[in-house]
């Protein structure tokens, strides 16, 4: 009976190190991604010179949730007065 129980928690610790270095592998993969999202935003993105809220510079999440608060139009008629016009348009 001891040697069953063995067995089973031998099978169960080979189950849970695969899943624990699959979860690994993906948090690596997803602090690389992060890191690439960082440094692109700072150092490699042609438009970065643009004046403009930081955080734009490494998502479009900044005026998504403005537009899901419904405050999107103000936001952006304080960043024209602030910035000026802008350059190009989107679409």
């Amino acid at each position: 009976m001891v040697s069953i129980l063995e067995w089973k928690w031998s099978e169960l610790r080979g189950i849970l190190d695969t899943h624990l270095n699959v979860l690994s592998l993906l948090l690596g993969l997803f602090g690389l991604y992060i890191l690439y999202l960082i440094i692109y935003g700072l150092f490699l993105c042609p438009t970065r010179h643009i004046p403009g809220p930081f955080l734009t510079r490494f998502t479009s999440n900044y005026f998504d949730a403005l537009m899901m608060g419904g405050t999107l139009s103000m936001t952006v008629h304080e960043l024209h007065k602030k910035h000026g016009m802008p350059l190009f348009t989107p679409y």
